[in-house]
């Protein structure tokens, strides 16, 4: 699947975890799954 500059976001529920348009920048290694642990809580 290619792809250039598109938006990556990842919700959990209806909380936004991660938008790499937000924030300018791809996740790093680890980051979403972290970010969606830290919801689970």
């Amino acid at each position: 699947m290619g792809g250039s500059g598109g938006v990556f976001e990842v919700t959990a529920g209806d909380s936004l975890v991660f938008s790499k348009k937000k924030l300018g920048r791809h996740a790093e290694p680890g980051e979403v799954v972290g970010l969606l642990r830290k919801q689970g809580n």
